[in-house]
């Protein structure tokens, strides 16, 4: 059945209404949409990620919705009057590897081409006119109960799509006791702030599994829930959000049940600043379950030992996640092939049998609203200054801040990160920041100097804002 609507000044000149029964709201209308579900393509209030808390507006509409390859328009029906936006939209960046597309729709204007079918995520904004698409190709789990930690997604893959449903499944998930959250194309939000100030949308779920919400808080994952898991991300044709998260255990994995207290790690070596003679120790984060730290290392040989040998770490018992410039010695220790400042993490998924060791150089990074990049996705790297009396000092120069929220992390991930718990700040400008949960608040836009500095290999730090 073809529907056809237009806007009408009286009465008489009203459409019959579509014989499937629509509210008021805004639909997406045409062949690449189903015309006899005409509900199913209903847009509902879109949740704005104002970071950490959840924010709406007038007018601000989304869902997430099976497209055909074909075209269609907005359509918003009020009363049995209707009035079509079109227009033509431009593809850009979604994230460094995933793209959309965006423009500003008018009434009237053209339909608008989708070119290859799946699910989308649609966002209108009728305050300003702008209508975004983003094509959805994988989804994830992101968090310490999942495999990856809060570093990288757990990938869900796309198993099947058609207009009756869509799916993406991951097999064989590791799956332990803390927390997590879902999303897509492995980003935390849509940032549309270059286009609209301040307009960022979730593509993270929260909450529950059994009631998800845009940018709801952290999922638990209790210890007597832990095991391999199939985690499927189900659309089925609905208005507005109509994402459904399962999960179905199919098998044991070890339960780490091991007192971190039993694996006092240290790092020990002519790489060191304390040589073969005297170990520094790494501190544990319970939250991470890794032990991590901040450290400089010479071009030398090292290792990682608990006590007097009662436990070592070498590249012969360790999986190792590294760079070019750490090696193997060939007597049973690394070595270190360029100095400079390192990070070090530490874990076990299995009570101890095995140990995952990762060893990169050190990079901190400023990120978060306040930020040039304007989100929580991509950092700002900082340069090393340098090490003085065992206080290692990284800095930034004529950073663009706005007046939002920001943090530090290392790495481009979330294992070691300098916020308000942790973090002493100095400066001529210190006053400009305040605490916002766990971030920093940065009260007046400008230009800003920013130093990170630490003298206890990470577990606390000094920023120094000017």
């Amino acid at each position: 059945m073809a529907l056809t609507f237009t806007a009408c000044d009286s009465d008489d000149d009203m459409p019959t209404p579509p014989a499937t029964q629509v509210s008021n709201g805004v639909y997406l209308m045409g062949d690449a949409t189903n015309a006899e579900a005409v509900a199913d393509f209903r847009l509902s209030s879109a949740s704005i990620d104002q970071f950490p808390d959840v924010g709406s507006r007038a007018g601000l509409t989304e869902a997430y919705v099976y497209l055909g390859a074909g075209s269609f328009n907005v359509v918003e029906y009020i009363d049995e009057v209707s009035t079509s936006y079109g227009g033509t939209l431009s593809q850009a960046d979604f994230s460094a590897d995933y793209t959309m597309q965006i423009g500003d729709i008018t009434e009237d204007g053209a339909a608008i081409s989708v070119a290859e079918a799946g699910l989308h995520h649609v966002t209108f904004d009728k305050s300003t006119g702008k209508l975004v698409v983003v094509p959805i190709e994988v989804w994830g789990v992101i968090g310490n109960a999942t495999p990856n930690g809060w570093a990288e997604d757990t990938e869900i893959n796309l198993v099947s799509a058609n207009a009756d449903e869509v799916v993406f499944q991951g097999t064989d998930i590791a799956m332990r006791e803390g927390e997590f959250k879902v999303r897509y194309n492995k980003n935390w939000s849509l940032d549309l702030s270059a286009d609209v100030p301040d307009l960022k949308l979730f593509t993270n779920f929260g909450g529950s599994l059994s009631n998800l919400s845009a940018g709801g808080a952290n999922i638990p994952f209790a210890a007597a829930d832990q095991g391999l898991y199939t985690v499927t991300v189900t659309y089925t044709p609905g208005a507005g959000n109509s994402i459904d998260v399962t999960t179905e255990r199919t098998g044991d994995i070890p339960v780490n049940t091991y007192d971190p207290a039993d694996y006092p790690w240290s790092l020990i070596g002519a790489a060191t600043a304390t040589g073969w003679d005297s170990d520094t120790a790494l501190p544990y984060y319970d939250w991470s379950g890794n032990w991590v730290m901040a450290h400089t290392l010479t071009e030398d040989a090292f290792k990682y030992r608990v006590g007097e040998w009662v436990n070592e770490l070498n590249p012969g018992n360790a999986t190792l996640d590294t760079e070019a410039t750490i090696g193997d010695s060939g007597d049973g220790n690394f070595t270190c092939t360029e100095a400079g400042a390192y990070f070090t993490s530490i874990r076990t998924d299995d009570d101890g049998a095995s140990w995952n060791l990762k060893i990169k150089k050190l990079t901190p990074e400023v990120i978060g609203n306040a930020t040039p990049n304007a989100n929580f996705d991509e950092g700002i790297p900082l340069t090393f200054v340098g090490e003085d009396a065992g206080t290692y000092t990284w800095e930034i120069t004529g950073a663009a801040m706005t007046a939002d929220i920001f943090k530090f992390r290392m790495n481009g991930q979330w294992e070691l990160q300098a916020n308000p718990a942790n973090s002493t700040i100095e400066g001529a400008n210190a006053g400009e920041i305040s605490t916002d949960g766990d971030n920093m608040r940065l009260a007046t836009a400008g230009t800003y100097s920013l130093k990170v500095a630490t003298s206890d290999l990470g577990a606390t730090w000094t920023v120094t804002v000017d």
